[in-house]
């Protein structure tokens, strides 16, 4: 019995970037070696940042990885060495500074049974060793798991959801496809998207908790935050934000006040380098998600629908789905009855078990489901956001009076 369960879980290479890290990375690495799944289907690297000057190296072989030296510096470059030495179905990331809990690996990988999940995240339990650092954290996406959930995977505060690069595993397939890391600021949010944008879906882990230690200096932190701001302009170039941006979560307390001047100081000077034409990433044109994430399903006897492959849409929590239409600028955030129907849509189902679903959540006479259902698949028809097939042929949305006036 053991054997086949064994064959059944999926290989993983684990890439571990690490800079100056000799005081944590032995208790990263035994926390991997000690995790309850088959030791022949985990690859371990640790991937030596070129401007350590420390005995991370010497540490983490003798704990039992496979260390690699990368020539160049910063974490784009040393995560893309560590994806270029192995070849598992799967690849994950940790902070060198990151203790994983024993059952991490088996949680982490479970959503990828399903072939729509181009990645996953864990939950982060964060220690500081400065008090200062840890009273400005309280105002960051890391205070707590909710704020944490809302700031990546549930795309909440950002234009599309993506995966904090410390606690994650991504489909490699999906990395190839996507690119993998490209020099920006902020490396695992533009990879994040890159593999979203391709049609993925990303899913939270709750069991696959990570314990954080931060030993940043109040130096180091408010330096990090300043690019992070940096790096929402390069995305913001490079991806031109297709629909409308949210809101950022306000606060007036001194450090979130504080933390916001240097995000826009970071801003500011990225937006001045590109206007004189220092580019780190290019401008990057909306393409159609791939074909397998957007199959066609057989809505009624003359009718077929299939969300358009220039839509976008993922889960935000329980109760949401949020599109957007990457050439139109279309964002919707839908709740309630409208959720439910998109998500019966991305499932393939058809008009009647659509209605059933909504029958047995609402309690709601079948008569009146059947008319909301079918004006709210033409209002997103008429929003370019799903495709109509009748009888075979594309129907295209007449345009209203108004526009044509």
């Amino acid at each position: 019995m053991a054997d086949s369960a064994a064959i059944a879980l999926p290989r993983v290479d684990i890439v571990i970037p690490a800079l100056d890290e000799e005081q944590t990375i032995a208790d990263c690495v035994r926390a991997i070696k000690q995790q309850d799944y088959p030791a022949n289907l985990v690859s371990l690297y640790v991937v030596i940042d070129a401007r350590t000057s420390d005995r991370t190296a010497a540490v983490a072989q003798a704990s039992g990885a496979t260390v690699i030296e990368c020539a160049t510096s910063g974490t784009a470059a040393v995560r893309t060495r560590g994806v270029q030495q192995g070849s598992a179905e799967l690849v994950g990331f940790l902070d060198a500074h990151c203790i994983v809990t024993p059952g991490w690996l088996k949680s982490m990988v479970q959503p990828f049974a399903d072939e729509s999940i181009g990645g996953c995240q864990g939950p982060l339990d964060v220690t500081y060793e400065s008090k200062l650092v840890e009273r400005f954290a309280q105002c960051s996406a890391f205070a707590g798991d909710q704020r944490l959930r809302d700031h990546t995977v549930n795309g909440l505060f950002s234009p599309y959801p993506w995966l904090l690069g410390g606690n994650c595993i991504f489909r490699r397939r999906a990395l190839q496809a996507a690119g993998a890391f490209r020099n920006c600021s902020s490396e695992d949010t533009d990879c994040s998207w890159s593999v979203f944008l391709l049609g993925y879906q990303f899913a939270y882990v709750p069991a696959a908790r990570a314990l954080h230690h931060d030993r940043a200096s109040i130096w180091d932190y408010l330096k990090k935050h300043y690019r992070h701001g940096v790096g929402a302009a390069q995305l913001a170039y490079s991806y031109g934000f297709g629909g409308k941006r949210p809101e950022k979560e306000k606060s007036t307390s001194f450090e979130a006040l504080l933390l916001d001047l240097l995000y826009q100081a970071g801003s500011f000077a990225e937006r001045g380098r590109q206007r004189c034409g220092k580019i780190t990433l290019p401008k990057r044109s909306p393409r159609p998600v791939e074909d397998r994430f957007r199959p066609r399903s057989l809505w009624s006897t003359e009718i077929e629908l299939q969300i358009s492959p220039y839509a976008v849409h993922w889960s935000s929590g329980d109760d949401q789905t949020v599109v957007v239409h990457l050439q139109c600028a279309t964002r919707l955030v839908l709740d309630g009855v409208g959720n439910l129907i998109f998500r019966q849509l991305a499932n393939g189902s058809d008009r009647m078990s659509t209605c059933q679903a909504i029958e047995a959540r609402y309690q709601t006479a079948t008569a009146s489901v059947q008319s909301d259902v079918d004006c709210f698949i033409e209002e997103l028809w008429r929003e370019n956001l799903l495709l109509m097939h009748k009888n075979g042929v594309l129907a295209e949305p007449e345009k209203s009076a108004q526009s044509n006036s």
